[in-house]
């Protein structure tokens, strides 16, 4: 009955060790039996130098905007359609195709689309500030329950502690499972118990500011 995080200090051991622990709490029907699979967008986490560079932006990859500007709103999310010396050439879901100003590179975020699955019963880290499909503000870093899921991808995600219902899209995109994260992540959030996951492949990752802040 007690709440619980596990601190690691690489995403891809904090990954593999989620799988893990969603194989456990599926056989112990912790989670429902309904499956569905959402898009997620990681963020690339680059400088404004190198958002700037069209060589670092690629085919596929996503944009959104942190601020209005000419022909975009704040928010919005474009996919890279082609990245030459001549441009960046985004499209958005309409299929309207623009130029990306990479003069303004503070004003977007760079991300690369991955997958989520997701059962009732899951926990998820929000990754990026928002507003859910009610205008209810999402807070980045805030650790919310999924209530129910939907065969169309919509979502209803409840607080632990305030029990307040939060509702998205299945295009929303800023979630993570919310088992495992690093300790920079883990600052901040109250749950009753703390694991930490450091094994040997982890090493290259660690240093003692990262496992005093873990611990």
């Amino acid at each position: 009955g007690k709440s619980a995080l596990v601190v690691s200090p690489t995403h891809q051991q904090g990954e593999e060790l989620t799988q893990a622990i969603r194989q456990k709490l599926r056989a112990a029907k912790q989670l429902g039996k309904k499956e569905i699979t959402l898009p997620r967008l990681v963020n690339l986490n680059l400088t404004e130098a190198e958002k700037s560079d069209w060589r670092n932006l690629r085919e596929g990859m996503h944009v959104q905007f942190n601020q209005n500007g000419p022909g975009f709103k704040r928010g919005s999310v474009w996919t890279v359609e082609s990245s030459s010396e001549k441009g960046v050439r985004l499209k958005d879901e309409n299929e309207v195709t623009t130029l990306l100003p990479l003069d303004r590179s503070k004003d977007f975020e760079l991300y690369q689309q991955s997958q989520l699955p997701l059962s009732k019963g899951d926990w998820v880290r929000l990754t990026r500030n928002g507003f859910d499909q009610q205008n209810k503000r999402l807070n980045n870093g805030e650790l919310l329950k999924v209530s129910s899921v939907s065969k169309k991808g919509e979502l209803v995600l409840q607080n632990r502690l305030s029990k307040t219902k939060f509702r998205l899209g299945q295009d929303y995109g800023h979630l993570a499972h919310a088992y495992c994260i690093t300790s920079h992540a883990s600052q901040g959030k109250t749950v009753d118990e703390v694991f930490i996951f450091q094994p040997a492949a982890t090493f290259p990752a660690t240093d003692a500011k990262q496992f005093y802040v873990s611990v």
